[in-house]
């Protein structure tokens, strides 16, 4: 939301500060392409090293990582997404968005209204539970799945907590 309110305000560029780092965010597709895959190897690094306190899980996502460990975890990666492996999950993908589709149309049908970020984010929650780890859930018609709880879990932050607010403005601080 907040990033959808910069971008029209700003533009498809605009700067940001993440605690003391200058950060540039870019929307725009062309120069995502240019700056991701044709110029790649002069943006591989795109996370302050002082942000990244090296703890797992965090410190070995990928998005975390650069140089050679990048390159290591990203090679051992690339095979999981082969055209033929995700030919293989293309029926689970279609059983997902079909129960997607299916919603969002009786939403249309009764009138009512729905937020489509949690609609959305049941979507992707089913994707992965059923591509990754073999199991069919319906997060999208049952949000108190056990496995929908936990992984919403994991992903929750309270940006007003002192500990994180030091993190975010002194990372070092959080080193090992």
């Amino acid at each position: 939301d907040h990033n959808v309110r910069m971008l029209r305000q700003y533009g498809e560029y605009y700067g940001v500060f993440s605690g003391s780092t200058p950060m540039l965010l870019v929307s725009d597709p062309d120069m995502l392409r240019e700056i991701l895959v044709k110029q790649f190897h002069n943006f591989s690094r795109r996370t302050d090293p002082n942000m990244n306190i090296n703890t797992t899980p965090t410190g070995r996502m990928l998005l975390n990582l650069d140089g050679d460990e990048w390159k290591n975890v990203r090679t051992t990666l690339t095979p999981a997404f082969s055209s033929g492996k995700l030919k293989q999950m293309s029926a689970q993908l279609n059983r997902c968005a079909d129960v997607f589709a299916e919603t969002i149309g009786g939403f249309a049908r009764s009138g009512k209204s729905f937020k489509a970020r949690e609609l959305t984010g049941g979507f992707t929650m089913d994707a992965i539970a059923s591509t990754a780890f073999g199991t069919e859930i319906d997060s999208q018609r049952n949000p108190d799945d056990p496995f929908v709880t936990h992984g919403k879990e994991g992903f929750k932050f309270n940006f007003k907590d002192p500990v994180m607010f030091l993190f975010i403005l002194f990372p070092r601080l959080f080193k090992p």
